[in-house]
């Protein structure tokens, strides 16, 4: 179930594995680490945590550390910019009002300030599925369901 959203989930890094075994096959799992303090230099519990950028310079130049991996009411104000993109994404005539979206997702999903608590002892991972069609028959269910959020 997957705990809130992000327009894009850029705090992510690479952690348990990358296959491509057909083209249309792409299955990606991230681990990363979540706290209120989101950068503080605590570790995780994860092999990489997210806050070691300095072991991954291609992830350190793109990786950006304003944006929060997780949507709250708080944080949903869009740049203009990333707001055109999401309509640009829609590719509809008329795409949706995305303060009514915003409001209708909140409905669904509480807009509580889940999974921000990081500790030594914690590994945070993140299953990015994408379309779940090129997974049939894969035998990733039980990989993608063990992560703490599925997008």
């Amino acid at each position: 179930m997957v705990q809130g959203l992000q327009p894009f989930l850029s705090a992510l890094t690479d952690e348990v594995s990358y296959t491509f075994r057909d083209p249309s096959l792409y299955f990606f799992k991230y681990a990363f680490r979540l706290s209120d303090n989101f950068f503080s230099k605590g570790l995780c519990a994860c092999r990489q945590c997210m806050t070691e950028l300095e072991d991954d310079p291609w992830f350190a130049e793109h990786f950006n550390q304003s944006i929060h991996p997780l949507m709250t009411r708080e944080n949903s104000v869009l740049s203009d910019e990333t707001f055109k993109w999401w309509q640009w994404l829609q590719s509809e005539r008329q795409p949706a009002n995305f303060s009514e979206v915003v409001e209708e997702l909140f409905q669904v999903i509480p807009d509580e300030v889940l999974y921000m608590d990081a500790s030594p002892e914690r590994c945070r991972t993140c299953a990015v599925v994408g379309n779940s069609g090129n997974l049939k028959g894969s035998q990733y269910g039980g990989i993608i369901d063990s992560s703490d959020f599925i997008i």
